[in-house]
């Protein structure tokens, strides 16, 4: 039994993603009563690639008893980044991301998802917390609860419910719903922008290519479209590291449905297939290191999605509806603090709720913590996003690499990084 002093007690968090497993633990140690519902039927452990985790958002996971040790093994630290231009050439190199951890102590790295995800959840699965199979489907309220319905499963009264669930986010919809008369456009605009995402297991071997699996680097080539790679680890006894990989392509045409993140859809379409016609058909260079990643990574370890992109979110809670992470502030994935900034909601939802006296009072003071910084985020993110997808041959091309060159090698890029985590609400020392 957990007790509480707090102006709520039982909590329910839809979504067991990154955000809501870091918001039920950060509730959790306020004192509350949590339970996650997970809409998928089971939690599995090569589910998803890697991202970058940065010191704001390890400063958080800290702050939500994650052990430090646990995430030195989960984090492969960034020192390099090394950018290739239109013609497979090298425009700039930078050591921003040794700098800041020399200066903030901790890293900017390469974490897998499904192995931050198993960290997160463990404690929360030991002790009944996740229950899996739940997708919510309604929420009732009253002034003093809210009940969370699902699809075939009993519903749920709870004080709070914490709508974690992505930028097709059921709870989202609910609060729209709730709203009556303000508009929100919340709708994500799929993009004709795309990406595959790979994982390289441990064990494949070296790479050949020179700009592959290289230590504490990150790599970016912008010959064709956007490829970035870098390392994933070390894991958890210390073995060569993972690499994940991800290439950005334009795509017209409805075939095969990409509205969704999958490996192999139900039109018989496979990821691999899929890339495979692509790069022939875009005649990538012979050289490019799409090809031999793409030959080492297994079909279970490469997805393919859309890119979504949407206005940023007026409309954060109703009521005792309160949304976290991509389900209010959606963010492209060229500023490397999505699950970051959501790990951060997680804090502050968690303090703001210990500290009031009334439920809108605590929700109001986590927008009004949250709504700005991650707004700054998101447009960091789409101006980003402009540059890098900038197109063309001649004139045009060289002027972007020279432009994103003087960018990374001036240490622009640095602090900009810097400028990020120094707003983070958990002070980074």
């Amino acid at each position: 039994r957990v007790e509480s002093m707090t102006v709520v007690h039982r909590v329910a968090i839809v979504g067991g993603g990154v955000g809501g497993l870091a918001a039920a633990r950060a509730l959790l140690r306020k004192g509350m009563d949590v339970h996650v519902y997970e809409r998928a039927p089971f939690f599995s452990p090569t589910a998803g690639a890697g991202f970058m985790l940065q010191p704001n958002g390890l400063s958080c996971l800290l702050a939500t008893g994650v052990d430090r040790c646990a995430l030195a093994n989960l984090v492969h630290p960034l020192k390099e980044m090394v950018l290739f231009g239109r013609d497979g050439q090298e425009v700039a190199r930078s050591n921003h991301f040794a700098k800041i951890r020399e200066k903030y102590g901790l890293p900017v790295g390469g974490v897998e998802r499904a192995q931050l995800i198993a960290e997160l959840a463990k404690p929360l699965a030991d002790a009944g917390r996740i229950s899996h199979r739940m997708a919510a489907t309604k929420v009732e309220q009253t002034p003093e609860s809210a009940t969370v319905h699902f699809d075939g499963a009993p519903s749920v009264e709870v004080d709070l419910v914490v709508g974690a669930d992505g930028v097709h986010s059921t709870m989202a919809d609910l609060v729209d719903q709730e709203l009556t008369g303000i508009f929100d456009p919340n709708e994500p605009a799929a993009m004709r922008e795309h990406v595959w995402f790979g994982i390289v297991d441990q064990g494949m071997g070296s790479f050949e290519h020179p700009s592959l699996g290289l230590p504490h680097t990150l790599v970016e080539d912008l010959s064709q479209d956007e490829f970035i790679s870098y390392n994933l680890g070390p894991g958890p006894t210390g073995e060569a590291p993972s690499t994940m990989w991800c290439l950005t392509h334009r795509e017209d045409t409805a075939k095969p449905n990409l509205g969704d993140e999958w490996a192999e859809n139900s039109t018989g379409w496979s990821a691999a297939h899929f890339l495979e016609n692509h790069l022939s058909a875009a005649g990538v260079r012979a050289d490019h290191p799409i090809h031999e990643v793409a030959n080492r990574t297994f079909p279970g370890r490469l997805w393919h999605f859309p890119i979504a992109s949407r206005a940023h979110r007026l409309a954060w809670y109703s009521g005792r509806v309160v949304l976290l992470g991509d389900a209010c502030h959606a963010t492209l994935p060229y500023a490397a603090q999505g699950a970051n900034m959501a790990i951060e909601d997680a804090v502050v939802l968690a303090d703001a709720l210990e500290k009031a006296s009334s439920v809108e009072g605590a929700l109001a003071e986590y927008v009004n913590k949250r709504h700005d910084r991650t707004k700054v985020v998101v447009d960091v993110a789409e101006t980003n996003a402009t540059m890098l997808r900038s197109r063309g041959t001649g004139f045009m091309a060289a002027a972007r690499d020279q432009l994103l060159g003087a960018v990374v090698g001036s240490g622009l890029a640095g602090r900009a990084f810097e400028e990020v985590i120094e707003g983070c609400p958990i002070p980074v020392k």
